[in-house]
């Protein structure tokens, strides 16, 4: 038995020495052969240099470096796809997730379950994140009809069933959690304490919390396009009800409504609701053209203690 565990990395020098420290004391103990591959994702600072540090004390550490940012979810899908383990641990890099929780993990594995992943006990995010992530919760949970299990996090363990279905699912704009859980195997969860990061700062800004959102609703859900329709529905009945009332004041009581004022707000009203419809149906096939132009999901510019496997997945 092997185990992988793969951890996305962007800009996190002042992590790296620690989360390395841990981690081998962590692998030391697995008892089983074990990997850990970082996935350097376009970093700008000195992560790279560190990784290329820890490759050559230790031969069970290996690097990928992306010749830019192409995003977190898709380096930890290129982490996937290289991974040789018999089982896939996912965690982030910045030691929110304890590396001592990976023998958790491990344990609960053993249970029989292909998937397992990690409920974190009070969160200790800024405001701002636990804002956005409650909001998205909120929605997803309303609107999501695939069976996907949105409260999860990244931090999990997973066997090669997985690992193997998981690497045929190549669309462009991923939501990681989503798809793992997608797949369908048996799951189940740990509870686990969530640390306040150990330095830097998120690379999470509320807009990518919201573009992360928008892959996840978009990718899972149809539910924007029938709230199209229903808008298109209710304006058109609404303008009804009004032709039906005005022609009634004229035919009855002679009177005539005041022109200009209403006829703008109506203009406005109906222009700002095409607009918002417009935008649904423009982000869905905007998610078309990118997925035919089958693009690879990244580029790499440096394998470390990386086999050279040539892999055929769908659309790339």
């Amino acid at each position: 038995m092997k185990i992988s565990i793969v951890i996305p990395i962007f800009n996190e020098e002042e992590v790296l020495p620690e989360l390395q420290k841990r981690l081998r004391i962590v692998q030391n103990g697995l008892g089983v052969q074990n990997e850990v591959i970082f996935v350097d994702d376009g970093s700008t600072d000195n992560s790279f240099a560190l990784l290329e540090e820890f490759c050559r004390t230790d031969s069970r550490i290996k690097v990928i470096q992306f010749s830019r940012n192409f995003g977190h979810h898709i380096a930890i899908t290129a982490g996937i796809d290289y991974a040789l383990g018999d089982v896939v641990v996912l965690m982030d890099g910045d030691l929110q997730n304890r590396p001592e929780d990976i023998h958790k993990l491990l344990q609960k594995m053993n249970e029989g379950y292909d998937i397992v992943y990690t409920a974190r006990k009070d969160r200790r995010d800024p405001l701002f994140k636990k804002i956005g992530s409650f909001l998205f919760l909120l929605v997803m949970r309303r609107i999501v009809t695939d069976p996907v299990a949105v409260e999860t996090s990244i931090f999990r363990a997973m066997n090669r069933n997985v690992i193997e279905s998981f690497r045929n699912l190549r669309e462009r704009n991923r939501f990681v959690v989503g798809l793992i859980d997608w797949t369908g195997f048996s799951q189940s969860w740990i509870d686990v304490v969530h640390d306040k990061r150990f330095a830097g700062k998120s690379k999470y800004s509320f807009f990518r919390q919201a573009r992360l959102a928008l892959d996840a609703i978009f990718s899972f859900s149809t539910f924007p396009l029938h709230l199209a329709s229903m808008f298109g529905f209710v304006i058109t009945f609404l303008a009804f009800s009004i032709g039906v009332y005005i022609i009634i004041r004229k035919l009855i009581w002679g009177l005539t409504l005041p022109g200009f004022g209403m006829l703008s707000v109506s203009i406005f009203f109906i222009g700002g609701v095409q607009l918002i419809i417009l935008g649904i149906i423009g982000a869905y096939i905007g998610r078309i053209y990118i997925e035919v132009k089958e693009r690879p999901l990244y580029i790499i510019k440096r394998k470390i203690n990386i086999l050279n496997i040539i892999r055929e997945f769908k659309k790339q």
